[in-house]
């Protein structure tokens, strides 16, 4: 567990006050493009706008097709619902065979709290993981996919955690937490004015960056996590 710069650290005393937590889908929750070549998914994404004309410029070398789908506002609407209709087959088709999260499931499982997912993923392939892995029902707050009219309100920007909370009925902000494994997901929980915690396993080099953004711990097992909000 690194601490983030103002010292504070994820521990019962804290843990404890949390009265509802939100979950990033893909990282958090399971490794939705693991084995995948994403690269080759934003160069299929970008044919298909570029069959509708769109702008692609600053685009032309990025290799995440969500960032190229968020940048879009504006295209026309054919464009949009051709590449929203494709992102999520994708999307569907690497849930097909994805694995959870070492450690997630005990987590979800031995959590009290109410939960909600808030994610720049498809609504369907969520409820298809969680569905198939039994842990649906755990999600009393729903389930709050990327819009597929308006994908550009994908994190950062807050708007999946803004209906998460209003899902979860959730009075006070204080008492939430995301966790999440992006930049995108920190500066989302920042300006929707909630708690984030950051998970990033081995291998992984963004934990410096999620501290400097505010993360209230980083965490590299969700097993950590497990320790400090479920209680033995």
């Amino acid at each position: 567990m690194i601490p983030p710069a103002s010292g504070f650290a994820l521990d019962r005393a804290w843990t404890a006050d949390v009265r509802a937590l939100l979950f990033d889908f893909d990282g958090p929750v399971c490794r939705l493009f693991e084995g995948h070549d994403t690269g080759r998914m934003a160069d299929d994404l970008r044919e298909i706008l570029r069959g509708h004309d769109a702008d692609l410029t600053g685009l032309e070398q990025e290799r995440n097709a969500h960032t190229i789908l968020r940048r879009m506002r504006g295209v026309a609407s054919a464009a949009l619902a051709e590449a929203e209709k494709w992102l999520t087959e994708r999307e569907c088709e690497a849930v097909s065979t994805a694995q959870l999260t070492p450690g997630v499931r005990d987590l979800i499982e031995g959590l009290s709290i109410p939960l909600a997912v808030a994610s720049n993923n498809a609504w369907d392939a969520i409820d298809g993981c969680l569905r198939r892995e039994g842990l649906l029902e755990r999600f009393t707050g729903g389930i709050h996919g990327r819009d597929p009219r308006e994908p550009w309100r994908m994190k950062p920007h807050s708007d999946c955690i803004e209906r998460a909370l209003r899902g979860l009925g959730v009075v006070d902000r204080a008492g939430v937490a995301l966790i999440g494994d992006s930049e995108a997901d920190a500066e989302a929980a920042r300006e929707a004015g909630i708690a984030f915690i950051g998970f990033v396993p081995e291998g992984r080099t963004n934990a410096a960056r999620l501290t400097e953004l505010g993360a209230r711990a980083v965490v590299a097992e969700m097993e950590v996590l497990t320790r400090a909000f479920v209680p033995r």
